[in-house]
């Protein structure tokens, strides 16, 4: 004799659960560790005006190999904001 499984329906509640762990947890960001507390931690000890981009380059290269099947297009995201917080760093440095 079969055992059926009943699958419980999809209600409006289960479906806001999902897009709430979809915005909340997204499973790229997922890992060993929260990359967004990594980012924050990271981003503690930086300038304010390089913060977010040293952040996003972060965020990007945390992300590459976990999102999409090919990581180069955030890999060339993440080197991007590198170079925007290596420019900042110059101008910053040479006051």
């Amino acid at each position: 004799m079969k055992s059926r499984v009943s699958k419980q329906p999809t209600t409006p509640s289960t479906k806001l659960h999902e897009a709430d762990s979809k915005v909340n947890h997204p499973a790229h960001y997922q890992g060993k560790y929260e990359a967004i507390d990594v980012i924050e931690d990271a981003c503690e000890s930086c300038p304010p005006n390089e913060a977010f981009s040293y952040g996003n380059a972060l965020k990007y290269l945390l992300r590459a190999f976990k999102k999409h099947h090919s990581p180069v297009g955030d890999l060339e995201k993440a080197i991007w904001y590198i170079q925007r917080v290596v420019r900042q760093e110059r101008r910053r440095t040479k006051r």
